[in-house]
């Protein structure tokens, strides 16, 4: 069947949509250059070595970082923003716009570039998009202009059901589409601030290749930030395994690793409830309500900005939103010695109400502790290591099961002949230091000390010389049985030891 002219034209369409470009060139194959002096110098060639070389202008208009556009928070580069579904990440981003285009303070950071943002969108029509970005604008309250800057400040571009795509698979390999340099040169002139990809997995070519999709993906990217020195972020997803442990890092994404690693920022969003277990607290003043939703903010990869973030969490109200910062990160190694205290804090006060604990119960109080059981074993094995806390031999009546030993400061783990441990000592009794029982008495076997049965504990005292002698031989009166008489001329007759024999 011979196509009509329609499905001609709309194949050329489709032809000029997913033909890649050869060698990543500047200039894409379906729009060659008119004029070849005008073709921009092919980057998969290398360049002559003279040109490789740095000048003193170059040097000093070098800057450590690229456009700040949200201190701390948005710079001119790739960008992730990781979330499980129903977190509403997409809202979230259109309040951000917002306050990029007004250049109000983003969650309490200050905006150093305001602008406008393109959202790319594949999943959220532009009609729902529009209802979101008019009740954002009625909780904020602005003034006439001010409306009028932030509608001017959220341009949407619907693309959801059409096969647009940053990359494409072709012979077995992820190729660049026309989209990237397309989008640079139709904002050259008006460059946004932030350029959106809503969700990434629309935009990709195959999750059959991971790695490869993601990296192409970063190219393009990359790309669009080199052409208008813009932030790109692409919204992604969470794995599976990673939405239900509500893991906080660079790596939360499904997928490989590439997009993690080639983004200079990532920030991830998760939900947060009283009841989710991750033992992670909100600060004071931001709690849920029966229409109040919590969901706490972390810039787990920010190259361009100090490590260790304080996490934000956005309180939402219907379309108003609420922020609160918590107080600034310590240093890991600073951390872990704080948590190592926090620990060992909690097991003296559980012992002084008579529970002792192992390192599987430590695990159960997480929740109490506010602490992750992650952190509870790390400051555990650091407190044992260090032995200020040690395992203790339980008294026999406390042992049940494979539980013969509780953990305590080194001060507690005495348990004396009596069954008294010093947490259970009489109140204004002094208990005796440990000490060494002295052979006991055997009452026909040679070498035995004395008749009797075996000798009563034995107290150890003080460092003084003079104060330990008396105290032997006060002790030797008071408990040694009737003294025993010795042949000398025996040669299986052993004196009775002196005083200083039995010291040493």
């Amino acid at each position: 069947m011979t196509p009509t002219p329609e499905q001609l034209r709309q194949a050329d369409e489709l032809d000029a949509l997913w033909r890649p470009y050869d060698g990543f060139a500047a200039v894409p194959l379906h729009r060659p250059p008119h004029d070849p002096a005008e073709a921009a110098p092919d980057p998969a060639r290398p360049p002559a070595p003279a040109s490789l070389i740095a000048t003193e202008i170059e040097l000093a208009a070098a800057r450590l970082t690229p456009r700040c556009i949200v201190k701390d928070h948005t710079y001119a580069d790739v960008a992730q923003v990781v979330a499980p579904g129903g977190t509403g990440k997409t809202t979230v981003l259109i309040h951000e716009a917002v306050m990029i285009a007004l250049g109000r303070p983003v969650w309490g950071l200050p905006v150093e570039a305001p602008g406008w943002t393109l959202l790319v969108t594949a999943e959220d029509r532009r009609e729902q998009i529009m209802a979101r970005l008019r009740e954002i604008l009625a909780a904020l309250d602005l003034t006439p202009a001010e409306r009028a800057t932030a509608i001017r400040g959220v341009r949407v571009w619907d693309v959801t059901g059409e096969p647009v795509k940053l990359v494409a698979a072709a012979d077995g390999n992820v190729v660049l589409t026309w989209l990237a340099d397309a989008i640079v040169e139709a904002y050259l002139p008006d460059p946004p601030a932030v350029v959106t990809f809503d969700p990434l997995v629309s935009f990709g070519a195959s999750e059959g290749m991971v790695n490869d999709n993601e990296q192409g993906i970063v190219t393009a990217a990359r790309r669009i930030v080199k052409g208008l020195d813009c932030c790109v972020r692409v919204v992604h997803h969470t794995g599976k395994g990673n939405a239900r442990a509500g893991t906080l890092d660079q790596y939360s994404g499904r997928g490989g690793s590439a997009l993690p690693d080639g983004s200079r920022m990532t920030t991830v969003l998760q939900a947060w409830g009283p009841e989710d277990g991750s033992g992670l607290h909100p600060p004071q003043g931001c709690h849920p309500g029966p229409d109040a939703s919590i969901a706490v903010m972390v810039r787990a990869k920010l190259s361009y900005a100090p490590p260790n973030l304080p996490r934000i969490w956005i309180r939402r109200a219907g379309f108003a939103f609420e922020h609160f910062t918590e107080a600034p990160r310590l240093a890991p190694d600073i951390q872990r010695a704080v948590q190592a205290d926090q620990v060992e804090r909690f097991i003296i006060a559980e012992l002084g109400q008579g529970r002792r604990h192992t390192g599987s119960t430590l695990d159960g109080m997480a929740e109490t502790m506010g602490m992750t059981q992650k952190n509870i074993r790390r400051a555990l094995a650091e407190l044992l290591v260090s032995t200020r806390i040690v395992d203790a031999p339980l008294p026999r009546e406390l042992c049940w099961g494979r539980r013969k030993t509780y953990l305590c400061p080194p001060g507690h783990s005495v348990v004396q002949p009596d069954g008294m441990t010093p947490e259970t000592a009489p109140t204004g009794e002094a208990m005796p230091s440990p000490s060494f029982n002295p052979s006991p008495y055997r009452d026909s076997t040679p070498n035995g000390l004395n008749r009797g049965g075996v000798r009563p504990p034995f107290p150890q005292s003080v460092n003084d010389g003079q104060r330990i002698a008396t105290d032997i031989t006060d002790w030797t009166q008071e408990h040694a049985g009737p003294a025993v008489p010795t042949d000398p001329c025996d040669p299986d007759e052993t004196p009775p030891p002196t005083v200083a024999e039995v010291h040493l």
